[in-house]
């Protein structure tokens, strides 16, 4: 037959007043008490504890001796040699003229699953390099939210925790359709969190994973979408700088948005340290990042995003190597292999957007996200709304499958794209002059030298 403490602990932890882990714990030191003194009551420890209050004590105890059968107002219940709480006397009355101070309640335990106000926890979403995602609910407004908590291990990190922070300050502060949305940020202890919109869906690299590569038509959808977000975060004098398609999501309804701001920079501002300079993702940096150079724009995300485009239709990064620097050195030095583009039968249109989008000399490239849009729209014959449509997709009916569709393309015939323009000045070795001294002129390396060069970094 179950005694009164195993009866008063599962009353407790079946209604909820205590975890079956905190049930656990009070009941073994119970059993676990010692020594030549008084034993203590179960009572009298959960109160010690402070995990229970002298009310809710006071009902799960009379609740357990009905169970029992035992006598509420005789001393039974407790085992010999045990301790009954004291009764508290009743309160004396206040002398005339005075007044009695009110008495504060216990304060209530926390509640894990609600570590923030206002926000329950109801699983894990992922964790990243600097924090967890929680899917929660927001009681307040009644919608799901995603909670995204730093890891513990970081919050000495200054460096982490403004990069953090900073990203949250944009991400509340912006409200565009195709970014994901932040609602409020905050510290939890000594945790910055951020609550930002739930997205259901997947990213662009989990589709690629899965799928290898994109038809030319859904990936040319995704990079005007995402190409939104970024002229949007251009009107805010911010740049990205991590394009790539692990931070492109894919929502189940169809929309694109651009997610992780963690490298986020102001346009026009120097920042400090040379790795905030060379921030990104080696696959996907331009040769401007890659340097180091602190004059970065738009025509950074630009790059990037282009060579998104290539690993959407190609199915493979731009460059490869056996570590990040060879890949920088490539990313600065090597030209895009134009036979490997078009032995993975490319569009010709797909060709000029990607080459346009990756020239090494910034000035080539698009100047604007908005440029880019427009010059996709342009340059599809008859096309003018890159709405992805999965069912068209399949068909040979589809406009876009049609403008896009390589066997159509005859060997003769071009499609109407744009010659890339010529820079004003082109930079070009000069000969030694007469007098022995060589004028001022750009070393051009080759591509060991510039690996030598960026590990010395």
């Amino acid at each position: 037959m179950p005694n009164f403490e195993m009866t008063f602990m599962a009353i407790a932890s079946k209604n909820s007043f205590l975890t079956h882990e905190e049930a656990a714990e009070m009941l073994a030191e119970f059993n676990n008490q010692t020594g030549p003194g008084p034993r203590q009551t179960i009572e009298e420890i959960v109160l010690a504890h402070g995990v229970l209050t002298a009310d809710q004590v006071r009902i799960i105890s009379s609740g357990a001796k009905k169970i029992l059968g035992l006598n509420t107002a005789a001393p039974t219940g407790v085992k010999p040699g045990t301790q009954r709480i004291p009764t508290q006397p009743a309160p004396a009355e206040p002398r005339p003229g005075t007044q009695r101070i009110p008495t504060q309640p216990p304060p209530s335990k926390p509640n894990p699953n609600e570590p923030i106000p206002g926000i329950r926890i109801s699983g894990k979403l992922g964790v990243g390099g600097t924090a967890t995602v929680f899917l929660a609910d927001d009681l307040r407004n009644n919608r799901k939210v995603a909670l995204k908590i730093m890891h513990p291990s970081l919050a000495k990190d200054e460096k982490a925790v403004r990069r953090f922070q900073r990203e949250s300050t944009l991400l509340v502060s912006f409200d565009h359709p195709n970014l994901v949305k932040g609602y409020s940020q905050g510290m939890m202890g000594p945790l910055p969190y951020l609550v930002m919109e739930c997205l259901e869906g997947e990213s662009a690299q989990e589709t690629l994973d899965r799928e290898k590569h994109l038809s030319e038509a859904h990936a040319l959808e995704i990079i005007q979408e995402a190409a939104k977000a970024i002229d949007y975060m251009q009107s805010k004098k911010i740049i990205h700088r991590d394009i790539k398609p692990g931070n492109i999501y894919l929502l189940k309804d169809g929309q694109v948005k651009v997610i992780d701001l963690g490298f986020a920079q102001e346009m026009g501002v120097t920042v400090s340290g040379e790795e905030e300079t060379t921030s990104g993702t080696v696959q996907y940096m331009s040769p401007e990042q890659a340097r180091g150079q602190l004059d970065l724009d738009v025509r950074a995300d630009i790059y990037s995003l282009g060579a998104t485009l290539y690993h959407m239709v190609m199915g493979e990064t731009p460059f490869s190597g056996s570590d990040s620097v060879e890949v920088m050195a490539k990313q600065v030095m090597e030209a895009l292999s134009s036979a490997g583009m078009k032995n993975k039968r490319i569009s010709k249109h797909m060709h000029y957007f990607i080459e346009r989008m990756m020239s090494k000399d910034k000035d080539l490239r698009y100047s604007t996200p908005h440029e880019l849009v427009e010059d996709i729209n342009e340059q599809i014959d008859g096309f003018r709304s890159l709405e992805y449509r999965p069912e068209e997709g399949q068909r040979q009916g589809s406009t876009i499958m049609r403008a896009m569709n390589v066997d159509e393309l005859r060997g003769d015939q071009k499609p109407a794209t744009r010659r890339l323009p010529t820079p004003s000045t082109t930079r070009r070795i000069q000969p030694p002059t007469s007098g022995g001294t060589p004028p001022t002129t750009r070393r051009v390396d080759t591509l060991d030298d510039l690996k030598k060069r960026l590990k010395r970094k």
